[in-house]
């Protein structure tokens, strides 16, 4: 059991906190965003996230706008198809542009200085990025389009298997295929 900090301690972490960058690693803000923009709503992120980042001194997101999951495929965008993940990224993508244009609370980072940017600015630094590589297929040009979107990160599987590797929740313990290896050196 913890005791309670005392008011120095309270304090001083209220004051480390309030100077550290806070980024948080991991959100999936588009179930929302797609949801609302769906139904032609604007400015769905800033309405149901901002305040929440702000009032935790939030600075920076890495938002998860696709990737492996069953979850990207059926429940933000109802859809009846079957799973089209490249098709998905786009359409999540594209919401998310809509976005940031429409509302200026965000700077999406290309490069590293976007995040010293965004805290100048007062805006929340946003990451594009994939949970699972599924979105890129087995085609390099289709992850440099997503690069050109603002895609900087991308995990290499979810809990299943794809193109490039084994999930964790498979059990085959295959690792990387052929295709998520990278080039031999020369």
């Amino acid at each position: 059991m913890t005791r309670p900090l005392s008011e120095t301690e309270e304090g001083r972490a209220r004051r480390l906190h309030g100077e550290a960058f806070v980024f948080a690693a991991h959100t999936d803000f588009i179930a929302g965003v797609s949801e609302g923009r769906s139904r032609g709503e604007r400015g769905v992120a800033a309405r149901l996230h901002l305040p929440l980042l702000r009032a935790g001194g939030v600075k920076a997101v890495c938002e998860h706008v696709a990737g492996d999951t069953p979850y990207f495929s059926t429940f933000a965008f109802r859809n009846i198809r079957p799973l089209q993940p490249t098709k998905f990224a786009l359409q999540a993508l594209d919401y998310w542009h809509a976005e940031l244009a429409e509302t200026g609370d965000w700077r999406l980072v290309l490069d590293g200085e976007d995040f010293r940017r965004a805290e100048h600015e007062g805006r929340v630094a946003v990451v594009f990025g994939f949970e699972g590589a599924m979105p890129i297929d087995d085609d390099l040009g289709i992850l440099r389009m997503f690069h050109r979107l603002g895609i900087r990160s991308v995990g290499l599987t979810w809990n299943g298997r794809n193109l490039l590797d084994d999930g964790g929740a498979v059990g085959a313990r295959g690792g990387l295929t052929r295709f998520g290896r990278p080039p031999s050196p020369r």
